[in-house]
C-alpha cells in the first residue's frame, strides 16, 4: 500500500467513526426554522436534561441541569451543573449565552473562563445554541452544530422543568422536530 491510498482509508476510518458516535453527515450544518415570537425572559429557571444524542465529552456525566436567569444586559446566565459517573462529584460550569439580535431563539454561548478569548472560544461547550422547540413551561429542545469544512457534528438535547419524565415521550421530540 502507498502513503496515498493510507491517507485515503485513515480519512475513511475517520469519518466512519465520527458517523458513528456523533450525529453528523457530510456537507455544512443543517438550517433548522426558527422559533417565532420567541421570549428569551420565559426561558429562565431550572431545566433537567431529559435526553441527549451520544457525544463523546458527555459520556461520564449524568443528572445535568442548566439553571438560567436573565442578567441586566438581557443575556442569559448559564449554570451547568452535572454528576461525575466516575467519581460521584458535582461538576459545576458557568457561562453566558447572548441572544441572536435576528432570531432570537439562537444564542452564543461563552463559557466562564479566565483564559484568553483566544483560547476559551475553543473550550468545550463554547458555541452557537438554537432553541428548536419549547413550550416555556414543560420542555425545550436545544441544538447545537459544529461545521468542520466537509461534515459536521451535530448534539440535541431535550429539557424539563420537572426532573423526571418518560424517556420514550422524550425521543419523540427529538425526532419531530420541524425541519426547513
Amino acid at each position: 500500500m502507498n502513503l496515498k491510498t493510507i491517507g485515503v482509508f485513515v480519512f475513511i476510518v475517520f469519518v466512519f467513526n465520527v458517523k458513528c458516535y456523533h450525529s453528523s453527515g457530510f456537507g455544512r450544518c443543517p438550517k433548522y426554522i426558527a422559533l417565532r415570537n420567541f421570549n428569551v425572559s420565559k426561558i429562565v429557571g431550572t431545566w433537567y436534561e431529559i435526553e441527549r444524542t451520544f457525544h463523546l465529552m458527555e459520556l461520564i456525566t449524568s443528572c445535568v441541569s442548566l439553571n438560567i436567569w436573565e442578567n441586566e444586559r438581557k443575556q442569559l446566565q448559564v449554570t451547568v451543573r452535572t454528576i461525575s459517573r466516575w467519581s460521584g462529584s458535582i461538576i459545576i460550569n458557568r457561562g453566558t449565552a447572548i441572544p441572536n439580535k435576528k432570531i432570537r431563539s439562537i444564542f452564543s454561548y461563552k463559557v466562564d473562563s479566565t483564559l484568553p478569548n483566544l483560547l476559551a472560544k475553543y473550550l468545550p461547550g463554547t458555541g452557537i445554541y438554537q432553541f428548536l422547540e419549547t413550550d416555556y413551561e414543560n420542555f425545550a429542545v436545544i441544538w447545537t452544530c459544529a461545521d468542520l469544512g466537509i461534515f459536521h457534528v451535530d448534539q440535541i438535547w431535550t429539557f424539563r422543568k420537572k426532573p423526571f419524565r418518560s424517556r420514550i415521550v422524550s425521543v419523540d421530540h427529538l425526532y419531530n422536530v420541524r425541519l426547513s
